[in-house]
C-alpha cells in the first residue's frame, strides 16, 4: 500500500512540471497567433484605404479610375503605422513602414 504512494508521488512530480510546460506552450502559441492576426488585419486594413487613393486629376480627363501610386504608398504607410502604434511587442513601427530590417 504504502508503495502505490511513493508511486503516486512520482507521477505528481514528474507530471505537474510536464503539464505546466505544455500549458505554458499553448498560451506562447495562442498569443503569437493573436499577434499574426491582428498584425494581418492592420496590414489588410491599410491596403484597402490606399487602393481608395485615385488619381482624380486622371479620372476627370478620360473617365477611368487609376491609382495614384505616390499617394497610395504615403496612405498606406500613413494607415499602418497607426494600426501598428496600437500593437504591443511591436518596438519600432517606423522601422516596419519604412521598410528597414529589425536586427
Amino acid at each position: 500500500m504504502s508503495r502505490s504512494r511513493g508511486q503516486s508521488v512520482l507521477y505528481a512530480v514528474v507530471l505537474i512540471p510536464t503539464l505546466m510546460l505544455v500549458f505554458a506552450l499553448a498560451v506562447d502559441v495562442a498569443t503569437l497567433q493573436m499577434q499574426k492576426l491582428r498584425l494581418r488585419y492592420a496590414v489588410d486594413l491599410a491596403t484597402v484605404t490606399a487602393a481608395m487613393a485615385i488619381d482624380s486629376e486622371y479620372y476627370s480627363r478620360t473617365g477611368r479610375l487609376q491609382l495614384d501610386p505616390t499617394n497610395a504608398a504615403l496612405t498606406a504607410r500613413e494607415y499602418l503605422l497607426r494600426n501598428l502604434d496600437g500593437l504591443p511587442d511591436i518596438s519600432s513601427p517606423e522601422a516596419i513602414t519604412s521598410g528597414r530590417r529589425q536586427c
